[in-house]
């Protein structure tokens, strides 16, 4: 399990003590979940483990650098990139950091987004279950998979889902997930900002008790 959108450390703490070490931090200013590199840095003064998920949108390359560079200064662990835009793969291999990628119908020739560090891709579970709903699913599998023929390494694969979807069961017997990702909003808040830490430890209960 990932959950991302992290933004204080009591949160941190809680998915800590749930054993739940793949931590993800929001960099796209536009998002809900924004936070500033530099309070990222201290959030991740006080994690030393797991694997830790940066996610950008359209940013400037030399402040990806940037904010790598600061971030390796106090956070010895994993570091994966993500990736919501459209930029080819040599934007990407710049990092030199594993990256996953989102997944959606404008993703276009995958030859042209999966370069040398490219890990895996994340889906929303929206524009799944979209495609499932058309009866399109199956089919779409079989294209999806041919798709990464031009890879010879093991492709990993996020699903992006609600705290409250109704997964269809056919999805996990097709498409092999080896995370399901959440993201804090305002079904585990009290407020805006502000995670209602008992009932986001009630969540996490009741999805890996139900297998996601």
């Amino acid at each position: 399990m990932r959950v991302t959108g992290l933004y204080d450390q009591r949160t941190i703490q809680l998915l800590k003590e749930n054993k739940i070490y793949s931590l993800g931090f929001d960099l796209r200013p536009k998002s809900l979940n924004f936070i500033q590199s530099y309070r990222l840095i201290e959030l991740l003064k006080e994690v030393q483990l797991g694997e830790v998920y940066l996610h950008f949108e359209n940013e400037k390359d030399f402040m990806i650098k940037d904010i790598l560079e600061k971030v390796s200064e106090v956070y010895s662990g994993k570091v994966v990139l993500e990736f919501s835009d459209y930029q080819n793969k040599e934007y990407y291999d710049q990092f030199k950091k594993s990256y996953v990628l989102s997944f959606d119908a404008f993703r276009g020739d995958l030859r042209d987004c999966c370069g040398q560090y490219f890990h895996g891709f994340a889906f929303h579970y929206e524009y799944l279950e979209g495609i499932h709903s058309r009866g399109h699913f199956t089919n779409w599998i079989t294209q999806y998979y041919r798709s990464l023929s031009f890879l010879n390494r093991q492709v990993s694969h996020y699903l992006c889902r609600q705290w409250d979807s109704d997964i269809f069961p056919s999805l996990f017997e097709l498409l092999d997930f080896d995370y399901v990702s959440l993201s804090v909003n305002r079904d585990v808040e009290v407020c805006f900002r502000n995670v209602d830490l008992k009932l986001f430890s009630k969540q996490v209960d009741y999805i890996r008790k139900h297998n996601f």
